[in-house]
């Protein structure tokens, strides 16, 4: 009996050695194949959001480039010079006709895109300004807004202002110092239908996605939370990975401006 007392703890400890010998392996295999389905669905993610995301900058540069270039040939056809430099000689008649047709233009242009909010021709020598949805006004009061912000155009054409973003254009383009020009035209861009499109890329709870221009001044994000001062501090200038986050982005290269799509790991 006392040597089967003193044979019990032996046996004990060499079942329990039996059970880590089989298990730990066990243990271990399953942990390594948890960290890579981890990384599998990690890099899944951001290889099907790069994907999506270089599509979705691809469209909205196209759709902007499209409008620039219309702004630019209406800016330089001849019919808003021609009204502008024979006013005083033509009639009440056809001072309405013309600035009807004009209005009635810039309706169509504005209705040729859904990222376009409206566009207003402001003429300061006429003392009129011309909508696309509002009509035709006396100078509006803050029009020389518009002709500031030309001041702070962008390389790309773009102005953002006050969390909107303008295309803004002034015949003729270089104005003597001291002199205004012709007159301005200005293109605000539709925030809610920009934020429709990148609306359609969050396919994961918690996702965003923004856009930021390359001084990292956040403009539009689908989830205004993730502007917040942790998330903005998270990026580095080169947008890489977090733990927390996976980070893809894509660049609107002619625009200057980045698409940056963020998707929390606790969700993978």
């Amino acid at each position: 009996m006392i040597k089967l007392r003193k044979l019990t703890p032996s046996i004990s400890l060499k079942i329990i050695m039996v059970f880590l010998l089989l298990f730990i392996p066990v243990i271990i295999m399953g942990s390594n194949i948890y960290g890579s389905g981890y990384r599998i669905i990690k890099n899944e993610i951001e290889n099907s959001s790069n994907a999506q995301l270089t599509l979705y900058a691809k469209s909205l540069e196209d759709e902007v480039l499209r409008i620039q270039k219309l702004q630019s040939e209406y800016v330089m056809e001849k019919d808003l010079d021609y009204l502008i430099n024979t006013y005083s000689i033509l009639d009440q008649y056809e001072r309405s006709t013309y600035l009807l047709q004009i209005q009635e233009r810039l309706r169509i242009l504005n209705e040729s895109s859904k990222f376009i909010d409206t566009i207003t021709i402001h003429i300061p020598s006429l003392e009129k300004t011309i909508s696309s949805t509002r009509g035709i006004d006396p100078l509006w009061k803050n029009w020389k807004t518009a002709q500031t912000r030309l001041n702070h155009i962008s390389s790309s054409g773009l102005t953002y202002d006050n969390g909107s973003m303008y295309l803004n254009m002034q015949y003729p383009i270089n104005v003597p110092d001291g002199r205004q020009p012709l007159f301005i035209m200005e293109i605000s861009l539709s925030n809610a239908e920009i934020l429709k499109m990148l609306e359609g890329f969050n396919q994961y709870p918690d996702s965003s996605i923004f856009l930021t221009d390359d001084s990292r001044q956040y403009l539009l994000a689908t989830d205004p939370d993730a502007l917040n001062a942790q998330t903005a501090g998270s990026l580095p200038a080169s947008i890489k990975n977090s733990k927390k986050q996976v980070i893809t982005a894509a660049t609107l290269k002619t625009l200057g401006i980045h698409l940056v799509s963020v998707v929390p790991t606790a969700h993978i």
